[in-house]
């Protein structure tokens, strides 16, 4: 049996870079939850379920396109973009030596 890796730890809190703009984010925060405190939505649609689901808060998230933001644990740092209004956002390239590399984290926890 393979063993899952561990869920990263939270952080205390920090900044993330949205659209070019510092973030505030607290302790337990999801990038979706951030950007809700401070008056945003992530990508396009806004938020919708929170849970993973729908795909409303789909954002490029450190260059990756269509990361859920509501699922991932915000990072100090963390560079974040909206996908373009028009047309599709740009696929990461993958290395072969990447391919089965684990993306972001997927763990959020809820306080």
């Amino acid at each position: 049996m393979t063993e899952r890796p561990a869920a990263p730890a939270v952080v205390a809190g920090g900044r993330l870079v949205v659209e070019g703009r510092p973030v505030d984010f607290q302790p337990g925060d999801s990038v979706a939850a951030a950007l809700l405190r401070a008056g945003q939505t992530p990508g396009r649609g806004g938020t919708l379920c929170l849970e993973g689901d729908c795909g409303n808060c789909l954002a490029r998230v450190d260059g990756i396109a269509y990361v859920r933001t509501c699922q991932t644990p915000a990072r100090p740092g963390l560079s974040v973009v909206a996908h373009p209004a028009e047309g599709l956002p740009a696929l990461p390239v993958v290395r072969a030596t990447a391919a089965t590399s684990t993306p972001l984290g997927r763990e959020v926890e809820v306080a």
